[in-house]
């Protein structure tokens, strides 16, 4: 949270995947990307996020950048395949989180699908074992 606002972004903390779709659907005023990273909770709940997000009914909630956490490799081709817009494997360097949100936010909505694909590409190619 403290890095994004150094990078002077404006930050909401949540504290599960139900409490973040919540803000989602209520939030009046356009959010750039949700980074999700439930470190109790482990991926699942990005995960869950992720798909609630995907495939809810207001395309103001379901057009969100995507941006997660996440604490395995073999968790990336299911993460790309339900609609993530920028992974980060733990663990990770402060930099990265910045650079994968600001990548995530100026990827123009028709690059997002041929993006997702590629990275789905790139790890069918060379799977993680």
């Amino acid at each position: 949270v403290k890095l994004f606002r150094r990078a002077g972004y404006e930050v909401a903390e949540v504290t599960d995947h139900d409490v973040a779709l919540a803000t989602l659907i209520n939030e009046p005023q356009p959010i750039a990307a949700v980074v999700a990273s439930f470190s109790g909770s482990g991926t699942g709940s990005c995960l869950k996020l992720l798909d609630a997000v995907r495939n809810h009914i207001d395309p103001r909630v379901s057009a969100h950048r995507m941006v997660l956490i996440i604490d395995s490799p073999r968790q990336q081709m299911f993460s790309w395949q339900a609609g993530a817009d920028e992974i980060i494997l733990r663990p990770y360097h402060a930099d990265g989180v910045i650079t994968a949100a600001e990548k995530a936010i100026n990827r123009a909505n028709d690059e997002r699908p041929m993006y997702r694909r590629r990275m789905i590409e790139e790890l069918a190619a060379n799977p993680v074992v």
